[in-house]
């Protein structure tokens, strides 16, 4: 029996439990992210609170479920969610609420979410009604926040250089970073990503599992004295890679290629990640040949 049929022959009908929120934060736009956990049900994925939108994502964890909600509009008090199926939702009014990122990273890691993906949802939705190619004041300050609160530790940068080439090369150690391609982010007032080159190499005062890296993508165009940090993903968590204020080596032109092809022979990774390195160092360069 349906309850459209219940409620016509007088039985009472068992209202669907409200969405109890442990956390709203409004944000620049009149919009709302709502973060919840242990809902009875999976979070509808698209919706809409009055003329506003609903987007939202949920995980399971070990207690149950933990999501995050956008809302076009700015939720403070009761409200009620209507899904596409015309089901209706009671939200409740939220527990706590705020305008910073602090308490979604905090939110995050209690209940042992993928950093990544919540990265991704506020990176795809906070953008999703800017006009094309931009984002609304505030949009970036807020995820760039977020990403640097949110990652763990996970190593440090010693030298930045910008070869002849172009691009930007890093120089550190990491405790997880391995070889190969891959999607990096860096915060130097604002928030980019770019895929880059990591090639690894061995140092006897960093304990394992820590090695030495060296990291290069022509992509980046950056100035070497505004980088705060780089971000990478392993294994669904954000790490971070902090820049060693104070002590960081910056190197530009011939003194960054020299100090590419210095570095060369101790590098370890995959042949096509090694020729990326090569390439900087073109033959001719203060008697350098190329390698095979």
């Amino acid at each position: 029996m349906s309850p459209a049929d219940a409620a016509f022959f007088g039985l009472a009908v068992e209202a669907p439990a409200a969405l109890v929120l442990d956390l709203a934060i409004i944000l620049p736009g009149r919009r709302t992210l709502l973060a919840l956990s242990n809902p009875a049900d999976l979070l509808p994925r698209q919706g809409s609170c009055g003329d506003a939108s609903w987007q939202a994502v949920c995980w399971p964890v070990q207690n149950g479920r933990a999501g995050l909600a956008l809302v076009r509009a700015p939720l403070v008090g009761t409200h009620w969610l209507r899904t596409p199926g015309g089901e209706e939702r009671e939200i409740a009014a939220p527990r706590a609420l705020d305008v910073a990122p602090a308490p979604l990273a905090e939110f995050v890691r209690r209940h042992g979410l993928n950093s990544r993906e919540v990265f991704d949802f506020l990176a795809v939705n906070l953008t999703h009604d800017a006009p094309a190619g931009t984002t609304r004041s505030g949009d970036g300050d807020f995820a760039a926040r977020f990403l640097s609160l949110a990652a763990e530790a996970g190593g440090f940068v010693e030298i930045l250089a910008c070869p002849g080439t172009r691009g930007l090369f890093a120089q550190g150690w990491a405790m997880s970073l391995g070889a190969g391609r891959h999607r990096l982010a860096r915060l130097d007032g604002t928030l980019a990503l770019c895929d880059a080159d990591v090639a690894l190499f061995a140092r006897d005062d960093i304990p394992p599992p820590g090695m030495g890296f060296c990291l290069f993508s022509l992509d980046w165009e950056t100035d070497l004295e505004g980088l705060d940090c780089l971000f990478y993903e392993q294994d669904g968590t954000l790490k971070r890679l902090e820049v060693v204020r104070g002590s960081v080596l910056r190197l530009a032109g011939d003194a960054a290629t020299d100090h590419v092809r210095h570095m060369l022979p101790r590098l370890a990774g995959d042949e096509g990640g090694i020729g990326i390195y090569r390439r900087i160092c073109p033959p001719g360069i203060r008697g350098w040949t190329r390698l095979p």
